[in-house]
Parts: C-alpha cells; structure tokens; sequence
C-alpha cells in the first residue's frame, strides 16, 4: 500500500495509521469520501455567495426628491429656479417651447443647469435672440439626465438607473427602465409682461 504524507507535519504514513508516527496528529491521512465531500462543499459555497455589490447597488436606500419650482419675470425674460434635496452637481436639461400647431409662436429653446451648493437650479433667462419672449403660452419641462451621465456623488444617490429616487416628480424617462426628476408646465406671458402658470 501507498503512503501518504501526513496531513499535519507531511511524513510518510500509511494510509490506515490512527495516528502519525512523528507529529502524532489523529487520523493523518484523510480519506477518499472525506475529501470528496470537502471538495464538493466548496464548490457548493463558491457558487451559492453572493457576489460583492459595486458602489451603485450599495447605496440602494430609498431617496425622496423634493422639488419646487419659481419663476421670475424681467421684461418679458423668465428666469426658472429650482429648490431641491438632490445632491450638489445633480444635472438637469430644461425646454421651453411655444409649439406652432398649438397655436403658439414657435419658439423652442433648452438650457443646461446643475444643483449649486446651496440647493438651487437656474434655468434662463429666455430670450428671443436676446429680445423679450413675445405674448402667448409656453410650455416647460425639467428634467434630469440619465444616472449614468451624471457625476459619481449623484449617481451613488440615483442609483444605476434612478431606483432608489422616490417622490410625486419622480417618472419614468423615455430611454429604457430609467427613472427620474421630471416635471412639465404651462405659462403664459401676457402683453402687459406679466406672467402667470397654469
């Protein structure tokens, strides 16, 4: 018969020795079955642990976005400021249109803007080449961009696909299974300047 090195000080021994004749460890040499069955529990825990998030399923606790809207008027130019809760640097896209088919003048224009220090986002002024927006209806939309697209700090808030924003601003985007901060409204500029939102 074969001999096998002891499982404690590596020495020969024989396979059926109860203990080692050197270190005198019981049972030196493991069996067959046993180490079989030690193989087979590893295999089953490698597969069965879950696996290490990353960063953006750590933060996976839920985020309740306040969001509200102002709107200043000076000479026919709005100015839209935003409150909110979401992080520093958190980007959002704004339109503002005044659609032809809706009866309105055809005016379109976007703006980019992110979240400041202090919790405010600006949008504007808007502006007609840098004249005043002529008398009629307009409709405004805010909204983020995609969580992917936006900086590390606001992605570990948003979560890889905006999951854990929750909130009444909070809707699915267009692209995809993507959430996110949206809201669209109605203001009509009058021919005295004033503005009011419907």
């Amino acid at each position: 018969m074969a001999l096998k090195p002891c499982r404690e000080c590596t020495a020969m021994v024989s396979p059926k020795a109860t203990y080692c004749p050197k270190c005198g460890v019981p049972k030196p040499v493991a069996s067959k079955k046993h180490t079989l069955a030690l193989v087979l529990i590893g295999i089953i825990v490698f597969f069965a642990w879950p696996a290490p998030k990353n960063k953006a399923e750590q933060a996976s606790a839920p985020f309740d976005v306040s969001f509200e809207v102002g709107m200043d008027v000076n000479d026919r130019k709005p100015v839209v400021r935003v409150r909110t809760n979401l992080p520093e640097n958190t980007t959002f896209m704004s339109d503002v249109a005044s659609p032809i088919n809706e009866g309105g003048t055809g005016y379109f224009a976007q703006d980019k803007a992110a979240v400041s220090p202090t919790g405010l986002v600006e949008f504007g002024p808007f502006t007609n080449q840098g004249e005043a927006l002529r008398p009629g209806k307009y409709r405004m939309t805010i909204e983020t961009i995609m969580a992917a697209l936006q900086p590390e700090n606001v992605r570990t808030v948003f979560g890889q696909n905006g999951e854990n924003l929750t909130g009444n601003k909070i809707s699915k985007m267009s692209v995809g299974s993507e959430k996110g901060v949206s809201q669209t409204f109605v203001f009509k500029i009058h021919q005295d300047g004033s503005i009011t939102v419907e």
